[in-house]
């Protein structure tokens, strides 16, 4: 069960000037999604009108003076903020389009449409981080099959992970355990147009990671996941376990430093523990919270909607 008692420390430390209530919409593709019921109801409750928007059911008319967005044939007018949750790959394009046009309205928006499409191209975003300094696994990419036994010689022994450009919550992760069945298994998808990243395996993190949740420049909860048994892969939407920890001071900086280069208001920074420190694994734009209120007890829901608020009123 969850522990909702900071929730009366959101509503009676706003001023009654800054409760005035906003027109809010959520833009995302399940309404029944536990992340996204759980935004609406936290802004239903701090006092402001809520409105789902199913992003495949929008439509962008561009013309002159009068950059309009309809839903379901309604033209959707009236809105003060935008929660985008764009979490699929093969709508990034259109997620970040119909972003970019209720930033062009002048509506703020939690994360912008920038920040979204480089934050959701995996290989990217690690570039700009690491030209940043943040620390991350060695990671290599190649288009060549004919590459991979040269990546595998230069990683040094297995075993070695593997992760698809497009895979989500975990999916599209795999570890192998032998350089003939990396390079066959990786030659594989590329036949099939499909890109692989190669990246080293940190063995002493035994099988777990960090989840540091930054909503506003603060890092809100943070969640220990541990891997289920026989497996690598610690996502709790793949059986992992997931528990309260306390960050390091570091594993906190680097989490708000990673969302910051991002130019991300929200993430969901996921990192390792190593010999060599806090690694950076990724970060994720439209991070999915159920795991992380109930390990935690935290209201994130509250503290989403609570910094939207502020963001709104700050851009008036």
């Amino acid at each position: 069960m969850l522990n909702w008692l900071n929730v009366g420390n959101i509503f009676s430390s706003q001023s009654t000037s800054s409760r005035k209530k906003l027109n809010i919409a959520l833009l995302a593709e399940d309404q029944e999604e536990y992340t996204n019921k759980r935004i609406i109801e936290a802004g239903k409750k701090l006092g402001h009108t809520m409105r789902f928007l199913k992003l495949t059911d929008c439509y962008l008319h561009v013309a002159k003076d009068k950059p309009a967005i309809y839903y379901k044939g309604e033209e959707v007018r009236g809105l003060d903020a935008v929660i985008p949750r764009v979490d699929r790959d093969a709508l990034t394009y259109y997620g970040v389009a119909l972003i970019r046009q209720f930033e062009t309205q002048g509506i703020t928006v939690l994360n912008t449409a920038r920040s979204i499409a480089q934050g959701r191209d995996k290989f990217r975003s690690m570039q700009i981080l690491i030209r940043h300094g943040i620390p991350m696994p060695e990671t290599w990419l190649a288009h060549n099959p004919e590459d991979l036994k040269d990546i595998t010689e230069k990683m040094g022994p297995p075993p070695y992970v593997a992760k698809m450009l497009q895979g989500t919550e975990g999916k599209g992760v795999m570890l192998f355990e032998g350089k003939k069945s990396a390079i066959g298994a990786a030659e594989t998808f590329m036949d099939l147009n499909v890109d692989l990243l190669m990246q080293e395996f940190i063995k002493e993190a035994g099988n777990k990671d960090l989840r540091c949740l930054v909503v506003g420049g603060e890092v809100v909860a943070t969640m220990q996941r541990t891997a289920k048994e026989g497996d690598f892969r610690a996502n709790v939407s793949l059986g992992g376990k997931a528990e309260v920890v306390k960050p390091t001071q570091e594993e906190v900086e680097i989490s708000l430093k990673a969302a910051r280069i991002l130019d991300l208001n929200m993430a969901g920074v996921d990192l390792i523990r190593s010999n060599r420190g806090p690694l950076v694994l990724e970060v994720n734009v439209a991070p999915q919270i159920e795991g992380i209120e109930k390990a935690t007890g935290v209201n994130v829901a509250a503290q989403i909607i609570k910094h939207s608020a502020e963001k709104t009123r700050t851009s008036y």
